[in-house]
């Protein structure tokens, strides 16, 4: 009887739904008004954000302190992305001409451009890493193709690749830097916008692309697919909307089960509006989406929400299933914690 008890006990422990988490969200001062879409969270001390008028800010404190390590003479960029490998080491990423890597080695003392385009039309819109070694960033479609540049020296250098064929005026939304999501050893997936809200998938590096449609599609500028991030091998959110509406709540989020080449509209969701970034909570089913109307919860792998801030963002990013960040306009700058 002891060990039947036992056993009961046990497997009551296993069937029990986890314990839904709440979310503390505190504003830290960030020195800047600039709007900051660009972030990288190292771990729950380090962290870098970028954005406009050439800003780059960097915490090794979890946040008590942000110094402003911005490049000198660099007010007229607008650092749309930013990826970090430690305390010391960032590469910075501008939306619009001149399209320009920058990176640090020494903690934001000293700025090197890595990699530079000066075409007039060029726009860069987000950059993501597989490892400390070799990343990709992409941007929208010049000459009929999308804009497609890698590394595999830490972005020390960068060669531009044969983008996949584009439709007329297609690109990616420069909104948060998720519009790009890279996966095991090769895999990477970009979130394009109008006209027809597509994914374009490479199971190589960015050498060969599949384009896969999606439900989100929407025939009006400023609207499409924003933001994209996996929780495993095949399972995704994508979120969007319409920047110019974001109290819109029609085709804001999607869901895949099989990495992408199929998504299924989730229209009831109660997502609040319009999304520029979502990320997945290490560990279990738990999701956090970021936007103007504010910043969203799913406790059930995104299939419900619940609005758990008012308070507008551009992008979120979590060290751990316990902590990270959030960015937005005017400098402001959020610790996330999530307790259990």
């Amino acid at each position: 009887m002891k060990y039947f008890l036992l056993y009961m006990v046990f497997l009551f422990a296993c069937q029990s739904p986890q314990k839904r988490p709440s979310v503390l969200i505190t504003l830290q001062t960030s020195g800047v008004m600039a709007s900051l879409r660009g972030l990288a969270v190292v771990d729950e001390n380090i962290a870098w954000a970028s954005g406009s008028g050439g800003s780059v800010l960097r915490t090794v404190d979890g946040g008590t302190f942000w110094q402003n390590v911005s490049p000198t003479a660099a007010d007229s960029l607008d650092f749309r992305d930013i990826e970090a490998f430690s305390a010391t080491e960032a590469l910075v990423l501008t939306a619009g001409y001149p399209g320009l890597v920058v990176k640090t080695t020494d903690g934001g003392q000293s700025w090197q451009v890595v990699y530079a385009d000066d075409r007039p039309q060029i726009f860069f819109d987000a950059m993501d890493f597989w490892d400390t070694t070799s990343g990709i960033a992409f941007g929208d479609a010049l000459d009929g193709r999308v804009v497609i540049i890698t590394t595999h020296d830490g972005g020390n250098s960068w060669q531009q690749q044969q983008g996949p064929e584009a439709l007329p005026g297609e690109g990616g939304y420069a909104a948060s830097g998720t519009c790009i999501t890279t996966g095991g050893n090769h895999r990477v997936w970009l979130a394009m916008g109008t006209p027809r809200s597509r994914i374009l998938f490479s199971a190589d590096r960015g050498k060969t692309w599949q384009a896969y449609p999606t439900p989100m599609a929407r025939e009006v500028a400023g609207g499409g697919i924003f933001s994209l991030a996996f929780s495993d091998t095949g399972y995704g959110l994508a979120v969007g909307g319409n920047y110019t509406r974001p109290n819109d709540t029609t085709k804001i989020i999607a869901l895949t089960k099989d990495a992408g080449k199929s998504w299924d509209l989730l229209p009831d969701s109660g997502l609040n509006g319009y999304k520029s970034a979502i990320a997945h909570i290490p560990g279990g089913e738990n999701w956090l989406a970021a936007g103007p109307t504010g910043v969203g919860l799913s406790t059930d792998n995104g299939l419900t929400w619940t609005t758990v801030d008012t308070t507008g963002y551009h992008t979120v990013a979590l060290a751990n299933r316990h902590t990270g960040w959030l960015t937005g306009a005017q400098g402001k700058i959020a610790k996330l914690a999530v307790r259990y």
